[in-house]
Formats: structure tokens, sequence, C-alpha cells
């Protein structure tokens, strides 16, 4: 085996050393700050440095705080710190953290900043691309509407066909022949909103129906090529709860987190599953209770009526319900927009936490 081994002249010291040679996945602990350490696990983990929660004694815990005089900062016990967001931001600098390529595009958003798979495809029978994005890391929290395929094909022998079919989260939305004698294949595949989720994937397979020579002599080998030109079209407008939930995250000047939501690890653990579905990268985030501004929280049943009651007394506000469903398609996760009345569906069991977001 080989290994790739660096030698430093001195000693490396300070908190940029612990952070640098922290092992992986990082460990944050969620004591003392347990929103923000919720919110940098996901955060830290979507960027390409595995991030995950615990709770002391566990040993080579990162401390979590919400503030602190420098950004990261190491004890008497050698412990590292990190204050807030820009604490987490620090190291996710230092560790190389890079966000999906879709941050940064805007629509039309092009299949490149879903899939690097854009070289051709040599094959036998069939071969597959897979595009997967989550709906908050698109640009501005929108849902595609369409997708804008082209595929480059070898040409097949005499009358033989294609046959092309997409799947959306495991639905099938289009299947059709199309002639071997052409080059390209160009269409539009609209994408429902209902069989859209947070996170979904989109599968498009192209079968070659040339049959085999023989039992023992399979048929010659195609080409096929995903070509950069294709791409997603968004939605004009969110079509339902969860789309307009993502949206009003992503457009939104900020969003509070109160500092205790999230306290255990396990509801902390909860809490950053679902800022990893519903929460953009790029959208500020602050770890406050803030008047006025969009609040995710934490809370269980009595909580959750208790809130809305007290929303409901104040005026009218936005809220949306996120909990775990095993009805829900495509995902898992439903998003209620609950009544304005403070009430949430009579049958609903939000089971030990859910996620409330108001604004």
């Amino acid at each position: 085996s080989s290994a790739l081994l660096l030698t430093l002249d001195k000693p490396l010291e300070g908190a940029a050393a612990v952070a640098i040679l922290a092992p992986e996945p990082l460990e944050l602990d969620v004591s003392t700050a347990p929103a923000t350490a919720a919110w940098a696990a996901q955060w830290l983990s979507r960027q390409g440095v595995p991030a995950v929660l615990a709770a002391a004694p566990t040993a080579g815990l990162i401390k979590v705080v919400n503030e602190g005089a420098e950004p990261m900062s190491v004890g008497a016990d050698r412990a590292l710190s990190l204050a807030g967001a820009k604490g987490v931001m620090a190291i996710a600098a230092l560790r190389g953290a890079v966000p999906p390529a879709s941050y940064g595009r805007q629509w039309p958003l092009p299949v490149e900043a879903l899939t690097t798979d854009l070289l051709t495809h040599t094959f036998r029978g069939s071969s597959r691309w897979s595009l997967r994005y989550k709906l908050a890391d698109l640009p501005d929290g929108s849902a595609p509407g369409n997708l804008s395929l082209s595929l480059r094909t070898s040409l097949l022998q005499e009358a033989n066909q294609w046959t092309l079919r997409v799947l959306l989260n495991g639905s099938l939305i289009h299947s059709a022949n199309y002639p071997g004698a052409g080059d390209t294949i160009s269409l539009d595949v609209p994408l429902p909103p209902a069989l859209q989720g947070l996170t979904n994937e989109i599968v498009v397979t192209l079968v070659d129906n040339t049959p085999n020579q023989g039992i023992c002599r399979a048929g010659p080998e195609a080409a096929a090529q995903l070509l950069p030109e294709s791409r997603l079209d968004a939605s004009p407008a969110p079509a339902d709860d969860k789309q307009a939930l993502v949206k009003a995250l992503a457009t939104a000047a900020s969003v509070a987190i109160p500092p205790e939501s999230g306290a255990g690890l396990p509801a902390a653990e909860f809490l950053t599953g679902m800022l990893d579905l519903i929460l953009p990268l790029d959208t500020e985030t602050t770890f406050a209770a803030a008047e006025g501004s969009t609040t995710i929280e934490v809370v269980n049943g009595e909580r959750l009526h208790s809130l809305i009651s007290a929303g409901s007394s104040e005026g009218a506000r936005n809220a949306f319900l996120v909990v775990p469903s095993s009805r829900a398609r495509p995902d898992g996760i439903a998003v209620l927009r609950l009544a304005q009345t403070g009430s949430p569906p009579a049958s609903m069991d939000i089971g030990p936490n859910a996620l409330l977001v108001t604004w």
C-alpha cells in the first residue's frame, strides 16, 4: 500500500490545528447550545464535512457555544470550542467544505448542477442516469416543474428503436419509443408536484431494443450521453405546503432558532434531521428568540398548542408543522399548514417531537 506523509518543521498549535486534525465525523456537543449544534451538524455534513451530535462524557467532543471572544478557541482541556455560526463557518473553511453545485445557480438549472455523469455511456441493453435534488438546495427554494431532457445516442441498426423511461421518486412519468436512426432524443417531461417531496430523484433509463443475434452472440454495443444542455425549469409558484415552506425559508431575510430548542440529544438529532430537509444552506440563521421573524422550533404536543394559542391572540401568523409520517409520500415527511385558529388536525399525533415554523 501507499500513503502520503506530511512532515512539519514545527508542531501545529492553536484552535486551527485542533480543528484540522479532528477526526471525522466531527462530534458536536449538544450540552451548552443544542440549537446551534443541531444546525451546525447538518450544515457541515451537507457540505462534505461529516458531523454528528453527541453528549458528554463522549471523548473528543467539540464544544458548541452561542457566543465567544473568538470564532474558535481551545480550552485548558485541549477541547475545541466553536462560537456560534462564525465558529462553524471557520472550521468549515479549514476542512474544505463545499456546498452542492446547485448553489450560486439560477433558473433554468443545468443538469451539471445535479450530476457529474455527463460522459458517454457504452452499454448493451440499457443505461441510466440519476438526478438527485433537495428542494432546499435549489435556487430561491423553488421546485422544478419540468425536465428539459436531451440525449445524444448512437445509431441503431435497421429499424430498431430506443425506449426511454423517466421515473420521479419511483413513479413512472414518461415512457415512449424513439427511432434508432436519429442521433438525438430531446423532449420536455413535466414533473408533477404531487410526486415531489423535500428530497427527490429523477431516473432516466434508455433501453436499446436491438435483439441479440443468437443465444451465444450478444448484439452490438450502444452508446448514449446525457447532454449538458439538459435542464430543470422552475415551477411558476409553490404547488403545495412543502414547496411553500421551503420557498419561504429560502427567501426569508433571516431565520431564528430559539437557543433552547432541541435541548437533549434526541430532540437535537430530530432538529438536525428536519433542518437538513427544509433549510437552505445560505439562509442566514440566528440562535435567539426574535419577535416577528421567521422562527423554527422543536415542540411537543403541549408546547405546540400553547405556542399557537399565543400566536393567535397576537394576530394571525403563518404556521407550518413538520412531522415524520409513514403515510406521507414520497419522503415520509408531512408538512401541514396550521389553521389560523391555532388548532392542528384533531386526528394528528405528532409524536415526541415536531418542528413548528412560524412567521
